[in-house]
């Protein structure tokens, strides 16, 4: 008689699909393992409950080895929780690591991390410390939450020293901050582990451009960063459809009454000008739309003009 033990994630079957395999849409892990049986994405199981399963984004997020990757696109993309799992996920790895995680402002980070962590922490066998807001884990990592609204409170955490810094929502961040904040990223030598940088984000916010250009497009003027390496940056896109948990139906309904510029950015995850007048797109269909690269000309004279 076949005795194998099947841990489901969810536990329950519902409307929806998380994973994209399986007849029912669960994920099913056999006891003793650690994927799933129909699409082999990891799971965080403890005392045989599954905690956390990534989306097919989240688990190339979790692989990537690039000192600074982003994770962008649209909201409702399971990005913070995909960030705050990866932080888990190594501090279990290795015994003594350190991260931080930011938020601009406290509320944000209530909302996006600190509801979640006394659970999480409990069913990993660690504890949370509300006054310093640290993580503690049973091999002796430690993970701080943290929020930089000013640069006061950048001067209180330059001095620390982080195997990893997760930015939530880094356009919210003024570059510079991101930077010095960045600089506090490092290991010791035989530490086993890389130092990382992630960011999480919509891209829309104070640094939009800046992050577009280092992170995706990658055209940073080597004058301006003579350091820069664009191998050493690397951008995963996420929108609804990638985060199977969510009603986009209803999520959507969210949304009406927004700008075109700022419903691209949420919804389709692009980045936009929040101030533009229209919808300018560059191209379309690879061809030039409101973009031009030289001026046309009928019988040698130019048929456009421009003034500043």
């Amino acid at each position: 008689m076949n005795q194998t033990k099947y841990l489901y994630y969810p536990k329950e079957v519902s409307k929806a699909k998380i994973c994209l395999e399986s007849e029912d849409g669960r994920h099913r892990v056999t006891l003793g393992n650690i994927t799933c049986d129909f699409c082999g994405l990891g799971a965080v199981i403890v005392d045989e409950d599954i905690l956390y399963i990534p989306t097919i984004k989240g688990q190339e997020y979790h692989l990537r080895e690039e000192p600074n990757c982003l994770f962008y696109g649209g909201r409702g993309s399971a990005k913070s929780t995909t960030g705050r799992w990866d932080a888990h996920i190594r501090a279990l790895m290795y015994p003594g690591f350190t991260y931080v995680i930011l938020r601009r402002t406290f509320p944000e980070l209530q909302r996006s991390h600190l509801s979640f962590i006394d659970y999480e922490m409990s069913k990993l066998g660690g504890t949370f410390h509300h006054t310093d807001k640290i993580a503690i884990y049973p091999n002796g990592s430690r993970g701080t939450f943290a929020h930089c609204q000013d640069d006061k409170d950048v001067l209180k955490l330059l001095s620390a020293e982080y195997g990893l810094a997760v930015f939530d929502e880094l356009t919210t961040f003024e570059w510079e901050m991101f930077l010095k904040l960045a600089a506090s990223v490092r290991v010791p030598v035989g530490s086993g582990y890389k130092a990382l940088v992630r960011g999480l984000t919509n891209p829309l916010g104070v640094s939009a451009s800046e992050v577009l250009q280092y992170f995706v497009t990658k055209d940073v003027d080597p004058e301006t960063n003579i350091d820069y390496n664009p191998h050493d940056w690397h951008a995963i896109k996420a929108n609804l459809g990638d985060n199977p948990h969510l009603d986009k139906t209803e999520y959507l309904k969210r949304f009406t009454g927004f700008s075109v510029a700022v419903r691209k950015a949420w919804i389709e995850g692009e980045f936009v000008d929040e101030a533009a007048l229209f919808d300018f797109k560059p191209t379309v269909e690879g061809q030039s739309y409101h973009v031009i690269n030289e001026m046309p000309t009928i019988g040698g004279r130019y048929i456009l003009e421009y003034a500043w």
